[in-house]
């Protein structure tokens, strides 16, 4: 379970607390306190309340995984945010003034979501985002991840510096995952590339850039193994692509 999922739990817990403490839950089995939760008064390390996950039709799964629920992803109401938490961010409005948030880093190398929700052609991004005079920014997590020229790394310390550095973006550019839920959020402009793996139809908002590969094919879902069909679909979509909905938007 990741960070998006994280905070997408939260509008769950709005929802369905009546006042009282919760704790979500997967599988009826506890889970970890997330750091995204920390400054929420109500999410009790005590309490729990079954909501991550649910048994429909004799299995279980999330929401989104059951069309005839008409899931939509919904980013929570309540301020998740110390004043602390704006360092990092604050510190790149200094350098930059503005700037707009690349996210290649989305899912961990190894993980299934590193061939299926991979794209392919950030470098090309970068070079177009310069020359159209974009102060391109990049955070992660690890000294070694790659490096990517007209792009300025930084290194954040955790979760809540990361969605503090959305907030404080003019543009994310991500595959789908905690980015642009986060971005929902903090109602930062998003374009969201999500080939054919997942679809903005399960998981995206009306208000993002969506590029979703649309064929027999999708959405996939595959989470396991590498599909090669979702590979070359990603392989498919261009910087230009992604440069086109950023202009037709008016977002730079």
């Amino acid at each position: 379970m990741g960070w998006g999922d994280d905070l997408l739990y939260i509008h769950k817990c709005e929802q369905l607390r009546q006042g009282a403490t919760v704790r979500p839950t997967r599988n009826r089995r506890p889970r970890p306190i997330s750091d995204l939760w920390r400054n929420v008064p109500w999410i009790d390390a005590q309490g729990e309340q079954a909501i991550e996950e649910l048994e429909y039709l004799g299995r279980w799964g999330r929401a989104y995984q059951f069309p005839e629920l008409n899931y939509t992803p919904t980013p929570p109401q309540t301020e998740l945010l110390a004043e602390s938490d704006y360092n990092l961010a604050q510190h790149i409005q200094h350098k930059h003034t503005a700037y707009t948030l690349i996210c290649p880093d989305a899912k961990g190398k190894g993980t299934h979501h590193d061939v299926n929700k991979t794209w392919y052609h950030w470098q090309d991004l970068c070079d177009e985002l310069s020359q159209r005079g974009h102060n391109v920014v990049r955070l992660k997590h690890i000294a070694e991840a790659k490096k990517y020229r007209h792009a300025t790394d930084y290194v954040t310390a955790n979760i809540r510096q990361s969605l503090a550095v959305v907030e404080k973006a003019q543009l994310v550019i991500t595959t789908d995952g905690f980015w642009h839920h986060a971005s929902a959020y903090t109602k930062t402009n998003c374009v969201v590339i999500y080939g054919s793996c997942t679809s903005d139809r399960d998981l995206g908002y009306t208000e993002q850039a969506n590029i979703t590969t649309v064929d027999e094919h999708s959405p996939c879902y595959t989470i396991h193994k590498k599909c090669n069909k979702c590979v070359e679909n990603m392989w498919n979509i261009s910087a230009k692509d992604v440069m086109d909905e950023i202009v037709n938007r008016g977002w730079g």
